[in-house]
């Protein structure tokens, strides 16, 4: 009560005070008494959020008075915070989700090559398991639990719909129980299963029978044969990846399409006649190390043997599967996120420095509230508040723009990135978004926030005229000097990025190139039957 009278007593005296300075000393008397008050109210509690209510109340009206200035503002962080989700979204999808499969850290992929001793050792190890070496492993290997190959072909299919050229894989019977994945459909392979079964990926099923669940059990024309369709993959199955750029004849096209059973022809010798490329998984506990050494002890006795007379060498590799998808695009998606990373702080730099402009037309706010005593935390917690604001509608079109964005990156590069099927906005890149708008309003509202409470007086008043002090001085030049060197740390990046490009593109190949044209035929006949 004492107290509510000493605030009372505080105003009626303040207007009858004729002097400037008597009347602002007198609000300061006052604000410091009104401050004490809050102080002693449940200071962390209810009141605290009514406060930040007011202030968010406040931080509308304010910007509603500004509306170009908002809305500059508010695109600026749209397309920054959008675009850094957008590439999120892909790095997400690509680099930081498991694979698909059961058990992904435990399944690598293995290489081998195999060569005459006296022709010296090759290239390093990237080729595929000769059968020989293959089923040397299958025997004595004691660190895996299981091996699968497979190889990749394109085959023909003929229907109501016209011809298309699929991409193929064929695989052993074991391919898709030691993946760990299941059919959305039917079933996959089984022991006992003939050569003339057929799974068909989700998308195929789709584009070429419109998701018809009477498929199941169904006879198709493949290079002029019948298959008998008994399963279908979910549309996020995709194994091998990019499957088509692994053909001896590179082809478009990044999907697979369908999975047959291995063939093996009867005319056809063992050993290097035949290759395979070999998906593992390693018993739980297994190293990748320690299975590497012991594939390599093992093909060291397959060395041992003559084949046909002519001494042979057995290389191999294991490396990690996921490992193994990624590495062609993992650097350069993490160089792109990077760079996005570096426009999203320029783009923090820009709106501190536009705030800390406006700063001058509100001196009269500012310099009104240090009088009634605003504190530092309430004075923070305004700008705060603002920032907040500017972040979330920010953040509610760069949604917008993230979602646009991942889908054209999906569509224009689905060619050339692995798991470009698995890329979705998701919870992940809804709460890496919540986490960039408030990461950004902390970053913009700093300066503004810091530079109002370093002095008594922020802003200096000249002539009737609000102008920047020094200290205003040195900060705005610290956020342009920050903004001119990211903006030529990604100019100079992108430079040398189209030089190489140019580079490259004109460096010659040994070939001459001109009104040549490259064509891939896929024969509607066996090859052993047009020989």
């Amino acid at each position: 009560m004492q107290l509510h009278l000493a605030l009372r007593r505080e105003q009626l005296e303040s207007r009858g005070l004729a002097s400037e300075d008597a009347r602002i000393a007198a609000a300061r008397r006052f604000g410091n008494a009104l401050r004490l008050k809050e102080e002693s109210v449940d200071a962390w509690g209810w009141r605290w959020l009514e406060q930040f209510a007011q202030d968010l109340r406040f931080a509308c009206r304010t910007l509603i008075k500004a509306p170009g200035f908002t809305l500059i503002i508010v695109l600026t962080l749209a397309l920054a915070t959008g675009a850094t989700t957008a590439i999120f979204s892909i790095v997400n999808g690509v680099l930081l989700r498991p694979l698909p499969f059961a058990d992904p850290d435990r399944l690598v992929q293995i290489y081998g090559r195999v060569w005459a001793e006296d022709r010296g050792e090759p290239d390093p190890v990237t080729g595929p398991v000769g059968v020989f070496a293959l089923a040397a492993f299958e025997s004595h290997s004691t660190t895996f639990d299981g091996f699968t190959a497979y190889d990749l072909s394109t085959k023909h299919l003929d229907g109501p719909a016209g011809p298309e050229r699929l991409t193929a894989i064929s695989a052993d019977l074991d391919f898709f129980s030691l993946l760990g994945v299941q059919p959305q459909a039917g079933r996959t392979f089984q022991a006992g299963d003939p050569a003339t079964v057929v799974v068909l990926s989700g998308p195929l099923w789709e584009r070429r029978y419109a998701r018809d669940p009477a498929i199941v059990g169904r006879s198709i024309t493949l290079d002029e044969r019948p298959y008998t369709v008994i399963g279908v993959m979910p549309n996020a199955f995709q194994f091998p990846y990019r499957a088509a750029s692994l053909l001896d004849a590179a082809l478009p096209e990044s999907r697979t399409d369908i999975w047959v059973p291995t063939q093996i022809p009867s005319n056809v010798p063992p050993g290097l006649a035949r290759r395979e490329r070999v998906t593992a998984r390693l018993k739980p506990g297994v190293s990748l190390d320690a299975a590497a050494a012991e594939l390599r002890v093992i093909a060291s006795r397959v060395e041992s043997d003559n084949y046909r007379g002519i001494k042979i060498r057995v290389g191999v590799r294991v490396v990690p599967l996921a490992a193994e998808v990624i590495e062609p695009i993992g650097q350069s998606l993490w160089t792109l996120f990077a760079a996005v990373g570096l426009v999203l702080l320029a783009a923090c730099a820009n709106v501190a420095n536009l705030l800390l402009a406006r700063m001058t037309v509100r001196s009269g706010e500012i310099l009104t509230r240090t009088a009634l005593g605003a504190g530092r935390l309430r004075m923070t917690r305004q700008f705060a508040a603002e920032g907040l604001l500017l972040s979330s509608l920010g953040g509610l079109l760069g949604l917008i723009v993230a979602r646009w964005g991942t889908d054209l990156i999906v569509r224009l590069g689905a060619a050339w990135i692995p798991r470009a099927h698995e890329v979705a906005f998701e919870s992940r890149s809804f709460t890496f978004l919540a986490i960039v708008c408030v990461t950004t309003a902390v970053l913009f509202s700093v300066a503004p926030a810091l530079q109002s409470l370093r002095l008594n007086v922020p802003l200096v008043q000249v002539g009737g005229h609000a102008v920047m002090g020094r200290p205003y001085a040195r900060v705005r030049d610290a956020l342009v000097i920050t903004e001119v060197a990211l903006a030529f740390i990604l100019t100079l990046g992108a430079a040398l990025v189209m030089r190489e490009v140019v580079r490259l593109q004109k460096a010659p190949s040994g070939v001459v190139i001109d009104n040549v044209l490259t064509l891939h035929v896929t024969p509607r006949a066996e090859a052993q039957d047009l020989a």
